[in-house]
């Protein structure tokens, strides 16, 4: 069983101030950072350590010199100066590629220009309708210098351009130029998108209901949108859908039929949309999102592993900009020991589970869940972070489509999270649709399916582990059931809770703590745990070509033995912890905690937004 729990006694660990934790104080992580540039290769070890007595963490390191967060956020900070006087605007893999170039070798690039700031309202001190006319207007910025300007000056071979950015062809001796100009925010290597699978089938999309039936009206009133090439005309007309909602392409592969269908399924009462785009950051992109107001929205193309690419920050950005919309992403399907793709902080990463019968589940072994490089520092000795991906899994696979076939597309193959990236969408949509809160809050949907998810593989979930299968395999009933039924609740509120919800925005001006009580019920359910889960989202920097994450921990439950349970990742925007039926005494109430440990942000923004949850969930 995987779980990460530190029983309160008496806990020894080595420590840089004391050499030994007291017996006050648990060592909830350690950390290896390494830094390349700004300290010449050197490696410093980091813990965090919670004091029990004050309910608070502090920072441990092995050099003398680092004694505080904001000491080891100096050397951060230190570093990026230092990357970015080598570099300059040349940001992620490519780094590494350029220093390994000669000077006619050639890279296809993409140049984004520098954007203006936006400092976006809170949608917790304005209603939905300010926030859409602010949403239409921060869509419709334009850059410091137009990307025809920028091809014009460099003289550029062109290979394809938006308002936003220019894909360029470039050798290494124009890199070196172009790097230092100031009114280019990013130069990343330009990724084609490539399908997470080729195969042809019919996706049991109403497995992901597990244990409860597709309703026949699910998700109904939401808008919800495929991203891929063209759907060809014929099968609108034999499923019985408006074609002005979609755009069509009789010339395209039949990949994107079967992604759509996946959605369709899960979701058959949404509004359903398709655009024919494989990105999300171009202009007319963001205007499909915004003016269509999409809720939910999935791509079954790979993309990079890089959290600070220019198309996740965008997407991360859609965090704080109306309609809010929930990005569910396919992890691709490399093998277990390849990074997940796909790595903006603020949405779903998906990954592939099959459906053997009706009620049973196994893992393909063919989703990547080795988690991405760590943010802050180069990987030691192998290690790859501490994000547990995916996030979930969702069925992308069955071995007959007859359980669920349909007339216009019945065929079957091999497994694929191109189907389970849309199937996921299809269960945020029909989350946003049982709570009408949860329509202006895509963090709570995040926690709702990481929530309710069930175990396919191993234990209980444990950031220290790759996790096959993330928090385990979407449950649309149970997540639905969850947003119908849960109450939602306040920081400090005396009372407890048996199933509970927070959604707030964190400012720089909070507390450092916020504290909540869970209520165990009177007769506790048979079966299962209780789990927590709290997100929250990073704030991109669209003008420096950053994304900023801050750090919080999740702390609590001291159990009748002395036992505490937490999740203290150093580089993750998910924190999680189950805890086992037997360890939790009917009728009581226990305190947990949400933990600020760093907080970054962009100059001149001061909050970003949370949600935390909990729930029984069966073992």
């Amino acid at each position: 069983m995987r779980t990460h729990r530190m029983i309160g006694i008496g806990l020894l660990a080595c420590t840089a101030m004391s050499g030994f934790a007291k017996d006050n104080e648990i060592v909830t992580s350690t950390k290896y950072l390494h830094f390349d540039n700004y300290l010449n290769g050197k490696t410093i070890k980091i813990e965090k350590v919670f004091d029990k007595s004050t309910g608070k963490y502090e920072m441990r390191s092995n050099d003398a010199s680092i004694s505080s967060v904001q000491d080891l956020e100096k050397i951060r900070k230190n570093e990026e100066a230092a990357q970015k006087a080598k570099y300059g605007a040349i940001k992620g893999d490519l780094r590494k590629k350029f220093d390994l170039m000669d000077d006619k070798s050639e890279k296809l690039v993409v140049i984004v220009p520098k954007m203006p700031s936006i400092n976006h309202p809170d949608k917790t001190k304005n209603d939905e309708a300010f926030m859409k006319q602010h949403s239409a207007k921060v869509a419709k910025l334009q850059p410091f210098v137009a990307p025809a300007e920028i091809s014009s000056k460099y003289n550029l071979h062109i290979k394809k351009k938006d308002n936003n950015y220019v894909v360029a062809s470039i050798k290494k001796e124009d890199l070196k130029k172009i790097r230092f100009d100031q009114n280019i925010a990013s130069i990343e290597e330009y990724v084609v998108g490539e399908p997470c699978t080729d195969y042809n089938f019919n996706v049991l999309a109403s497995s992901a209901y597990n244990p409860g039936p597709v309703p026949s009206n699910a998700a109904s009133g939401i808008n919800v949108a495929t991203f891929e090439t063209g759907i060809w005309q014929s099968l609108f007309y034999c499923w019985g859908l408006p074609v002005g909602q979609i755009d069509i392409d009789n010339n395209t592969i039949s990949h994107s039929q079967e992604t759509f269908l996946c959605l369709k399924n899960a979701a058959s009462g949404a509004n359903l949309y398709h655009r024919n785009s494989l990105s999300f950051d171009g202009t007319a992109d963001q205007d499909y999102i915004v003016n269509n107001g999409i809720r939910t929205v999935s791509r079954s193309y790979t993309n990079s592993t890089d959290p600070n690419t220019n198309e996740f920050r965008v997407m991360d950005d859609f965090a704080y900009r109306w309609p809010y919309p929930v990005f569910c992403n396919p992890t691709a399907n490399s093998g277990y020991d390849q990074e997940v793709n796909w790595q903006c902080y603020n949405a779903i990463s998906v990954g592939n589970v099959r459906h053997t019968d009706l009620t049973t589940y196994e893992m393909n072994y063919c989703t990547q869940a080795r988690n991405p490089e760590p943010v802050y520092g180069s990987p030691i000795d192998g290690d790859a972070g501490d994000r547990e991906m995916p996030y979930v899994v969702a069925p992308g696979w069955h071995p007959n489509s007859g359980s669920f076939f349909d007339y216009c597309l019945g065929t079957w193959g091999a497994c694929g999270t191109s189907y389970s990236a849309p199937t996921a969408s299809g269960m945020a949509a029909c989350v946003r649709a049982a709570n009408g809160l949860f329509n202006s809050w895509p963090e709570i949907v995040r926690v709702a399916l990481m929530l309710t998810a069930q175990n396919v593989h191993g234990g209980y979930w444990d950031r220290f582990v790759d996790g096959l299968d993330g928090a385990g395999v979407v449950s649309g009933s149970s997540a639905v059931n969850w947003a119908q039924n849960a109450v939602q609740v306040y920081p400090e509120m005396t009372s407890g809770v048996e199933k509970g919800f927070a959604v707030g925005s964190w400012y720089t001006t909070d507390s450092t703590v916020k504290r909540f009580k869970v209520l165990v019920p009177s007769v506790k359910p048979a079966g299962k745990h209780l789990r927590v889960v709290l997100t929250w989202d990073s704030r991109p920097d669209l003008t420096n070509a950053t994304n900023e994450l801050s750090d919080l921990d999740l702390t609590g439950f001291t159990t009748q033995n002395g036992t505490y349970y937490y999740s203290s990742s150093w580089d993750s925007n998910v924190e999680m912890f189950d805890v086992p039926n037997n360890e939790l005494v009917a009728g009581q109430t226990y305190d947990f905690q949400v933990n600020a440990y760093a907080l970054r942000l962009p100059v001149n923004t001061n909050y970003f937004y949370w949600a935390l949850g909990w729930e029984w969930v069966v073992d």
